[in-house]
């Protein structure tokens, strides 16, 4: 099942908050014109291994974003990061960079689609945008330049 019906869709990756639950995004509705999104909810330890580029858990995530290409045809890939507990001032300090790397990691991937990082509280408003990216299908050998 392709994404033919010229609906625009994104792969959101996150993860767990402080209030357990999907936060709502209407910045990425509205200003990247998104329609449907899939999501990939990270414990906060995935989160880590991610950005340190642990490769069990980043292969698993590299075969779900490749499988979620397969399927839905993304136009854009977020990397959202916000906080998890309001306690952890080193955390809050630290997730700008494991967006980065993060972000970084996926576009190593050369894949068609634009990857942004960006840094939310923890409702889901829009903080700081730490990667911008432009929400259009792109080559791929353009997709490395940064």
């Amino acid at each position: 099942m392709h994404n033919t019906n010229n609906k625009r869709f994104a792969i959101v990756i996150t993860h767990m908050g402080q209030h357990k639950g999907v936060v709502e995004l209407p910045w990425l509705e509205a200003d990247y014109l998104i329609d449907e999104s899939d999501w990939i909810v990270l414990s906060n330890d995935g989160w880590r291994a991610v950005a340190d580029g642990d490769p069990t858990i980043w292969e698993a995530l590299e075969r779900k974003l490749l499988l979620g290409f397969y399927v839905n045809q993304p136009q854009l890939i977020a990397v959202i990061g916000h906080p998890s507990d309001a306690n952890e001032d080193e955390e809050v300090q630290q997730r700008p960079a494991e967006v980065r790397q993060i972000v970084q990691r996926i576009q190593s991937l050369g894949l068609p689609a634009g990857v942004m990082g960006v840094r939310t509280d923890e409702y889901g408003a829009l903080q700081e945008m730490l990667e911008p990216a432009e929400c259009e299908e792109r080559e791929p050998e353009l997709q490395l330049m940064h």
